[in-house]
């Protein structure tokens, strides 16, 4: 699969869990790293495991997971929406 990744674009995975989403965009963010670009991942797991107080490679407990889940969703896009209102060079 072939993507195209232009300057300041969103790309979004969107796959059940355990799919390989955060394993692909991390391949990705390095990638880019490689080449100078500046990426930055933004991940409700990631927003998760933070409110729950969690280390990164912790299994989120799903109870847990879905009470935080609106919480986590509003971070998420408020920190989209501050990285995508700055012009920056991507």
């Amino acid at each position: 699969m072939l993507i195209n990744l232009k300057p300041q674009i969103v790309l979004t995975m969107i796959g059940p869990s355990h799919s390989g989403k955060s394993t692909q965009a991390q391949a990705i963010k390095t990638y880019l790293e490689s080449i100078g670009r500046t990426v930055k991942v933004l991940s409700s797991d990631t927003i998760r495991r933070e409110l729950l107080n969690l280390q990164p490679t912790d299994t989120i407990p799903t109870s847990q997971g879905f009470a935080v889940s609106n919480t986590a969703f509003k971070k998420l896009f408020s920190d989209l929406d501050t990285y995508m209102s700055s012009p920056i060079n991507t």
